[in-house]
């Protein structure tokens, strides 16, 4: 030792160097040796000049062999070093047994021993001497850091992890040893071998099982970064990465932690990372992070201080020894020129100062400080991410139990949707209120809030994100497409959790089979179906139409209500392709489409006539459907109508809103309506669910949706207080779903229990809803579970359009065989109008053709029948004719509704009207006109055939003459004459639209056909042309007939055959015009107009034959005293029995006055005769003016000489 002393103090005399080793293996670090390398030179001269020094350093570096150690050569110091008189020697050889061999001589070699990359190793019992110092990084001090912090946040259940390097196992040692006393517990300690091949595995394996169970929660891990990521990793795929846990990584772990935990798992979905990627917090010390910048730095540091020492003695000229180095050294001396000092604990090992790091997003962050010799923690930021992503601290005392809760805090377009900040709201509540009162032991909740934005397409990525949190349920959606998407993300797990929502009725969700995670607060659109299928029964309605939603909404409801309605005995009476309407659901627009649905919907039901209308939709087409059903005249206190939740609160902003314009005529049809709401609060769990919903959220009222949110949470906690009773797994999704379907309690939204065979709750019933003077009620309580079935709200009552309590009923009192209700029908000015001209027309055109005909015919005599003659069969008809012509005119009088079916019924007999006989369909109406229009025509061509002597064409066939003289004889006088006023009535009937409904006039005689369109132009059409053809002819040659009738002795004078033509198309115009207009002015017309018609019938005494003349005014007076009677009866009650019997008596009256009368004053002048005449209808007669008309008898057959008619001037050809 005296040599070496005065060798370096002869090599400082001589050449002014201070000598320094290093040594170094194949162990030491390669990146630090090639920096070495590389500056040592430069660092030598640097440091001179930096320190103005008077001699020079020299570092001589030397290689030794570590595999020394299993051989039996011994160690050495190399000899370069002892010729050089090296008195101190960096260690960087990174070799334990060498390191221990140079600690071991030292002293008695008489030289510094620094070390700069091994620990002090405790496991092996090193002895540490004073000539020895340790400047690597002291894993022993860590282990304060680690228990410094873990007394800041007052953890308890601790785990520990490390590998079996010696710097680990050295801190795992004194950590345990410096815990002792602590209060905190290692509840799981984990050694991985750094040879071990699937570490990932390994934690996985171990976290999910031992790890776990012991309760460890707080997690300190000293290891190398690549296996520090991997336990972060094991922490995601177990059910350890998230909030309740804390990873805490020592200096060694840190180093670069976040970039290679980011490029160790590159190829996986970010979505997937929880506390890998945010959560973990750890030390790393000052000095190892300027290592990773100036590797250099330690090295420098060492050689100033070398250089202080030896300075601070006066040399060079004087040297000094390793004990006075060694003295130096210990005292921590400062650096000069230094930002890094080097301090040192009284065992000669380095004091590191520690920056605390918190990882997220991968990226270290800054955010605090630890000092060995405070022992204090520093936080310079509160902002710290722990595991599960959350900003509060891990509470390792309270196992945490993590839930993904989605709702809808934006809508689609990105504004904020209220009803999902309520949402919200309830849930949080809930889960406060059940970690409040333990309803899960020692567990608590802890939840994981997601915005969905209601899009679907963030499903897959929001279940991805929460599925890193080790979520054991998610909770919602809000609506049908949300809960699709993410069941379909969820279901691709190999063990799905639960999906529990609050907002999704949707029925395609009911099946287990397909669904098997899904569950729902919110009870299903097709309960909806039922309670109105029951309140219906209820209220004793049996007989409604029913229009429907096409969406999710209405399609579940009215499957529902069409299954139920079938048992209960309702009848659906609308046609099934008339109920659907093609809707998008809550929130879209009103298409056309969708307008022309409800218009063909609500078109249908007027065609039905039906009462009871059950609307089966969302409250967003509500307002339209109204608005419609008030042009369609669906409204009033013959109308009610019902549905499911299609009125409420909203509906009152949403009028206001967007059908500013109509708001009074939709509340008109609304006023009575009925619907349904949910049931919000019941009983005391409710009722503390308000007041505590009140007191944490004043500013926001709860919504039904809150209350399904906060009883989820209860559904949640007695489940899992169930599993951890018998000891399963909740973080199993296959045993946490069977429990939730075995759940059953009771909630602040009434008895909360999954129906066994589906996924959805049992009914808790719904509030009847009624809209009382524009306002909506809840004034009763659906409840299914009771018998009652139906309570009443404080003896509120259901009070319909006309303010009743009273419901109207199901069906008309009276059948109306049209397309729409009797009440719908109004008058249609315009088509009265037209009645009022073509009939005025008809009437003029008569009148003309009337005069024509009279001076025609004016001058031909009757001769009085005042003795015996011989009756022949035409006589008979000239009676029968009397009385047919009086059932006629009964028929064209007022409406006698007493009557009706019987005198009316008789009467339109001999009207042809088959239709108002038989009470068949009115379509038939225009087969009947149909007929007529060609009997008609075909009697016009066969009297132009007569009149162009076309007979002559067919002498030669006895059938056709035989057939052409019937023609003659029966078929043209019967149309042209007995057949005039009801065929005249029947071709005007197609022009009679004085009425409309639905805005459209219809025809009279058929409300199915809308008037003046495509359908009903051919029968105009046709109906003109007939009349054309008919009307003149018939009125211009009425008296004709009787003239050209061989063998006929009773006659009627020529004016009164014209007369009664203009009086009975006056009287069918008058009845046209005013019957559906005016039913008592239209009795009033045609009793003034036919007594005058009498009058003047008696003044002209028409027949030639006394009884025909009393039997004449007799049913003319039986028609005018019904005509007045009827009159009577429309201005009072028109059904009373007493008009009838008046009636019967008056015409019995009448009856035995006329028999009377003519068996006193009319003698029988006819005698029986049984043949029969055979003669052609028309003969040639020509009429001149001043010439005496004679009868001619071809055949002589029925002749008497005293009764022979003045025989015709001229040719044998009609001109008329």
């Amino acid at each position: 030792m005296l040599v070496q002393f005065f060798l370096v103090l002869i090599r400082f005399a001589v050449g002014s160097v201070l000598p320094i080793g290093l040594v170094y293996s194949s162990k030491t670090d390669s990146s630090f040796l090639s920096a070495l390398i590389s500056n040592l030179v430069g660092l030598q001269l640097e440091i001179k000049n930096t320190l103005e020094l008077s001699f020079s350093l020299d570092v001589k570096l030397e290689s030794i062999d570590c595999s020394l150690a299993e051989s039996s050569s011994p160690y050495q110091v190399p000899s370069s070093f002892s010729d050089a008189g090296i008195v101190v020697i960096i260690d960087a050889a990174n070799c334990l047994e060498y390191s221990e061999f140079l600690e071991y001589v030292s002293v008695s070699a008489g030289f510094v021993h620094i070390v700069i990359q091994r620990s002090y190793d405790a496991l092996k019992g090193e002895i540490l001497n004073p000539y020895t110092f340790f400047l690597e990084t002291n894993y022993i001090t860590q282990a304060y850091a680690f228990l410094d912090i873990i007394k800041l946040y007052g953890w308890k259940n601790l785990g520990l992890i490390y590998d079996n390097a010696p710097e680990s196992m050295n801190f795992a040692n004194s950590f345990k040893s410096i815990n002792q006393n602590s209060g905190a517990t290692i509840n799981d300690e984990i050694i991985v071998n750094l040879d071990e091949p699937n570490v990932e595995s390994f934690f996985v394996s171990r976290f999910q099982s031992s790890t776990l169970n012991a309760g460890a929660r707080i997690l300190l891990v000293c290891t190398n970064p690549s296996i520090s990521a991997q336990v972060l990793r094991a922490a995601d795929l177990s059910v350890m990465g998230g909030s309740g846990y804390a990873y805490i990584f020592c200096s060694s772990a840190m180093t670069d932690l976040g970039d290679i935990s980011k490029n160790s798992y590159v190829d996986t979905d970010e979505a997937t990372f929880g506390v890998l990627k945010s959560g973990a917090i750890g030390f790393q010390a000052l000095d190892d992070q300027l290592y990773d910048i100036k590797p250099m730095a330690l090295i420098r540091s060492i050689l100033i201080l070398v250089s202080q020492g030896y300075q601070s003695q006066g040399f060079p000229g004087v040297s000094i020894s390793a004990s006075i180095l060694a003295t130096y050294l210990s005292s921590s001396p400062t650096i000069s020129d230094s930002k890094y000092q080097i301090s040192l604990d009284s065992n000669r090992m380095k004091i590191s100062l520690y920056n605390i790091y918190n990882i997220q997003n991968f990226k270290e962050y800054l955010i605090g400080s630890w000092s060995y010799s405070s022992r204090k923690i520093s936080l310079t930021s509160s902002s710290i991410v722990w595991p599960g992503f959350s900003s509060t601290t891990p509470n390792d005392q309270i196992p945490l139990i993590k839930l993904g809760f989605l709702y809808p805090g934006h809508d689609t377009s990105g504004s904020t949707f209220t009803i999902g900040t309520t949402i919200k709201n309830g849930f949080e509540l809930g889960v406060a209120t059940v970690n409040k009162e333990k309803i899960m032991g020692d567990y608590q909740f802890s939840v994981n809030y997601v915005d969905t934005n209601m899009l679907t397409t963030l499903a897959a990525s929001n279940v991805q994100s929460l599925t890193s949190y080790s979520v054991i349920a998610f909770v919602g959606p809000y609506n049908t497409d949300e809960t699709a998407a993410y069941e379909a993300a969820i279901l691709t797990a190999s063990d799905p959790k639960p999906l529990i929502s609050y907002g999704c009725a949707s029925g395609n969700f009911s099946s287990k089979s397909s669904y098997p995670n899904f569950f729902r607060s919110i009870q299903a659109y097709d309960l909806e179906g039922t309670a109105v299928a029951v309140l219906l029964s209820q209220i004793k309605w049996k007989k409604i139409c029913v229009i429907y939603t096409l969406d999710d909404y209405g399609s579940q409801m009215y499957k529902s209500l069409v299954k139920n309605a079938l048992s209960l005995g309702i009848e659906i009476r609308n046609k099934e392709s008339k109920r659907g309407i093609r809707y998008s659901g809550a929130g879209s627009t009103i298409t056309q489409k969708t307008k022309d649905d409800v218009d063909d919907a609500l078109s249908a039901v007027v065609r039905k006539q039906c009462k009871v209308i059950v609307y089966l939709g969302d409250y967003g087409l509500t307002p339209y459907v109204a608005k419609t059903a008030h042009e369609k005249e669906l409204y009033g206190s013959d109308y009610a109508w019902i549905g499911a939740r299609w009125i409420n609160s909203d509906l009152t902003a949403l009028v206001t809103k967007s059908y500013s314009g109509s708001s009074s005529k939709i509340w008109d049809v609304l006023e009575g309506a009925v619907g349904l709401d949910y049931r919000t609060i019941i009983g005391t769990e409710g009722t503390a669910f308000a007041a505590n919903y009140t007191a944490a959220y004043p500013s926001s009222a709860y919504t039904v949706y809150s209350i399904y949110a906060y009883d989820i949470a209860f559904f949640l906690a007695n489940a899992i207080s169930s599993i951890v009773a018998v000891g399963d797994n909740f973080n199993s999704g296959t045993d946490l779903i069977r429990t939730l379907r075995a759940a059953d309690f009771t909630g602040a939204s009434g008895i909360f229990k999954v129906i066994t065979e589906t996924n959805d709750r049992f009914g808790i019933g719904y509030y009847v809803v009624n809209v009382q003077k524009g306002v909506i009620k809840n004034v009763q309580i659906y409840d299914p579970s009771t018998s009652a079935g139906f309570i009443s709200i404080d003896d509120n009552t259901i009070l319909y359009h006309d303010g009743s309590a009273s419901p109207t009923d199901d069906t008309w009192s009276t059948y109306y065989d049209c397309p729409f209700a009797e009440k719908m029908v109004s008058v249609d000015n315009a088509g009265v109008g037209i009645v009022v001209m073509i009939g005025g027309f008809l009437f003029i055109v008569t009148l003309i053709l009337s005069y024509f005909a009279y001076k025609k015919w004016k001058l031909l005599e009757i001769q009085e029948i005042n003795e015996p003659v011989l009756q022949s069969w035409k006589d008979t008809l000239v009676f029968i004719t009397i009385a047919i012509e009086f059932c006629q005119f009964v028929a064209i009088a007022p409406t006698f509704p007493a009557l009706e079916s019987v005198v009316q019924g008789f009467s339109n007999v001999f009207m042809i009207d088959a239709l108002k006989v038989s009470h068949s369909n009115k379509q038939g109406f225009w087969a009947m006109l149909s007929c007529v229009c060609a009997l008609c025509i075909i009697w016009f061509l066969i009297i132009i055939s007569i009149m162009s002597n076309a007979e002559q064409y067919i002498q030669n066939s006895v059938l056709c003459q035989r057939i052409y003289e019937l023609m003659n004889n029966l078929y043209l006088p019967f149309i042209g004459n007995t057949m005039f006023l009801p065929f005249m009535t029947i071709l005007l009937d197609v022009f009679v639209c004085d009425h409309k409904a639905q805005k459209k006039a219809f025809v009279w005689r058929d409300c199915y056909m809308n008037c003046w369109g495509s359908e009903h132009s051919p029968y105009i059409i046709i109906s003109v042309i007939a009349m054309m053809c008919y009307e003149p002819l018939a009125a211009f040659s009425r008296p004709l007939w009787q003239q050209a009738k061989t063998g006929m002795n009773i006659m009627i004078t020529p004016f009164f055959l014209l007369f009664k033509t203009c009086a009975q198309i006056l009287l069918i115009a008058i009845g046209k015009s005013l019957q559906g207009t005016s039913v008592i002015a239209h009795g009033v017309v045609f009793s003034i107009l036919f007594i005058a018609f009498t009058i003047v019938t008696y003044k002209m005494k028409p027949f030639n034959y006394g009884r025909c003349n009393l039997w004449e005014m007799t049913s003319l007076i039986a028609v005018c005293y019904i005509s007045v009677l009827a009159t009577l009866a429309n201005a009072g009650d028109s059904k009373h029995i007493a008009w009838f019997v008046t009636l019967a008596a008056g015409w019995a009256i009448m009856v035995i006055v006329a028999v009377f009368i003519q068996k006193r004053h009319f003698p029988n002048y006819l005698t029986s005769t049984g043949s029969r005449g055979k003669r052609k209808i028309y003969d040639a007669i020509i009429v001149r003016k001043g010439s005496q008309l004679d009868s001619v008898d071809l055949d002589n057959s029925n002749v008497v000489e005293d009764q022979q008619a003045p025989t015709p001037m001229g040719a044998s050809q009609i001109n008329i």
